[in-house]
């Protein structure tokens, strides 16, 4: 009897074989392909769409005063850190604007306050002093500017 470093399956005996041998090479590559790609990394999950303007002023406020970094708010609320540092960044813009542009806007606000002060005024002359109740002023403008 002969002795044989070869595993038996893998010995070619007859024409048959070497198909046999062909066709279990290629399931155990097939095998071994399937097991690597199961082992792949999984992708990171999508991020979130954008938050309301406030959440994002909020969460800008938060990073200029330093109590956190994008980093920590894109790991704990699932955003996008490039997203992250743009609302900081629009944030800033737009505090910059302000403070260049505060003499006009509040010039501005001030003139509708006038102006709504002498609509009452003028609502209170012709309909009289109970014109809030008869006109149901207080919902109406509530409803309007939610």
């Amino acid at each position: 009897m002969k002795i044989s470093y070869i595993p038996y399956f893998l010995t070619i005996r007859k024409r048959g074989d070497f198909v046999d041998l062909l066709i279990m090479i290629v399931c155990i590559m097939g095998i071994w392909l399937w097991a690597e790609a199961c082992k792949a990394p999984k992708s990171k999950p999508k991020p979130k769409d954008d938050p309301d303007k406030k959440t994002q002023e909020k969460f800008a406020v938060q990073i200029l005063k330093k109590k956190t970094s994008p980093e920590e708010i894109a790991e704990k609320e699932g955003y996008d850190i490039e997203h992250i540092k743009q609302w900081v960044q629009e944030y800033t813009d737009y505090a910059v604007k302000y403070s260049f542009d505060a003499k006009k806007i509040n010039a501005h606000i001030d003139s509708l306050t006038d102006d709504i002060a002498f609509l009452k005024q003028i609502c209170r002359e012709y309909i009289g002093d109970d014109w809030e109740e008869k006109t149901d002023y207080q919902n109406r403008t509530r409803n309007k500017y939610k």
